[in-house]
């Protein structure tokens, strides 16, 4: 009975158990930014959004400011943490490029975003072309200026591949058309405050500038605002790169007039994660994943606003969704384990009662068995007290024999 009882019990168990899926291991992925712009917070909410749907993912980012050093100290305390995969966007490429060779002799994979290093060692990269970029803008700019006129570049940081392979790729377009010069270029440092300083640099010692080319679109709003307190007679074109949405982004400022056009430059946050997770999970992925661009202008930036405001609302939902599932996930859990002490309770009771029942029966056997031996005893017991009266009769017979023996032999000795 007990045996068959604690099968049933311990069945119980194992099947609920059973019944849920077994978790996955934690895995804890870096980020390490190079600065904190708008085009990075947007690619940080990004990451945080698609790690969200990774109940086993865990994410932690840190911001280096624009500093090399302390993006150096950063991923050396990611791999001192020893963090299962590091997400970098290298701040310049030649300073970063000894830290995260060292990442990689440590085993822990890296996957480069928006930026390369200055050699091929990493596990991944995730972003644009940005020679294709350029070229894209040099393009534009041609046929935007029909093959002549004065253009002003303002560049990122001095030293970021971004920086350079843009410059290449417009550089690439414009030397064939020997009639658009760039009369001015300098580095804005991806900054609106450095580039309004360079754009006002640039008004005084040109004269005529047809277009301005800013490697973002911080940049060119900068080169808008230096422009406007200027108080030029005649605003030149002005161009940009990343066509953010939101209200401070990119297409919006081309919805306002501040720039003219913009070109689309993805974040890659979301793929990047989803690279991240594909190598730790040992999946088949891509080593290069290059995100394409497009040109936002006044033909369709409103299109594009819509649609923006539109994938940042469905967001947003998708952010109270998950706020809801995790309150879920949290009762679900507290529920199994509660349901999991329930069990372990009732099993608790039931080898109790199955002791008790025992115990029970035990009892009653040896109650059974004693009344058995007390019968026994008094039946002994009775037997004896027979004997006994047996014996006291057959001895005080014996003792009438000996007396009548005695007297006898008294008196034949007496007649003797």
């Amino acid at each position: 009975m007990k045996k068959n009882t604690l099968y049933i019990v311990l069945m119980l168990i194992l099947g609920t158990s059973c019944s849920f899926d077994t978790p996955e291991k934690d895995l804890r992925i870096a980020v390490s930014q190079c600065s904190d712009d708008a085009w990075r917070q947007t690619m940080n909410e990004e990451i945080l959004r698609e790690a969200s749907f990774h109940p086993n993912v865990h994410v932690v980012i840190k911001t280096a400011f624009d500093s090399n050093q302390k993006q150096i100290r950063d991923i050396e305390s990611f791999i001192a943490d020893r963090v299962d995969l590091i997400i970098v966007s290298p701040n310049e490429a030649v300073p970063l490029t000894p830290v995260i060779e060292k990442a990689m002799n440590e085993g822990i994979p890296v996957v480069l975003v928006d930026r390369k290093t200055s050699n091929s060692q990493y596990t991944a990269f995730v972003g644009a072309d940005n020679f294709q970029i350029g070229k894209e803008v040099g393009v534009y700019t041609a046929n935007l200026l029909k093959g002549k006129g004065n253009v002003v570049e303002i560049r990122g940081l001095k030293g970021s591949t971004p920086d350079k392979e843009r410059h290449e790729g417009f550089f690439s377009v414009i030397r064939n058309y020997p009639e658009i010069k760039i009369v001015y270029e300098n580095d804005g440092g991806w900054l609106r405050s450095q580039a309004n300083e360079k754009m006002t640099d640039a008004l005084q010692k040109v004269p005529t500038i047809d277009l301005v080319f800013a490697h973002n679109d911080e940049m060119a709003t900068g080169a808008y605002e230096a422009i406007r307190i200027a108080g030029s007679s005649s605003k030149p074109v002005i161009l940009g790169i990343d066509a953010l949405p939101g209200t401070d982004g990119g297409i919006q400022k081309v919805l306002n007039g501040t720039i003219d056009a913009t070109f689309i430059y993805p974040t890659g946050g979301e793929k990047a994660v989803q690279t991240a997770i594909r190598i730790l999970r040992n999946e088949p992925y891509e080593r290069e994943n290059i995100l394409y661009t497009a040109v936002v202008d006044n033909t369709n930036a409103r299109v594009l606003k819509l649609q923006t405001d539109q994938i940042i609302q469905h967001q947003h939902r998708i952010g109270q969704l998950n706020t809801v599932l995790d309150l879920n996930l949290a009762q679900y859990s507290t529920q199994r384990i509660l349901l999991y002490f329930s069990l372990a309770v009732l099993f608790i009771i039931l080898v109790l009662l199955v002791l008790l029942f025992r115990s029970y029966r035990h009892k009653n056997r040896v109650n059974r068995e004693l009344g058995l031996t007390n019968l026994a005893i008094n039946r002994q017991k009775e037997e004896l007290s027979e004997q006994r009266d047996q014996l006291i009769t057959l001895s005080k017979n014996l003792e009438d024999a000996t007396q009548a023996k005695l007297v006898f032999f008294t008196n034949i000795s007496h007649e003797f």
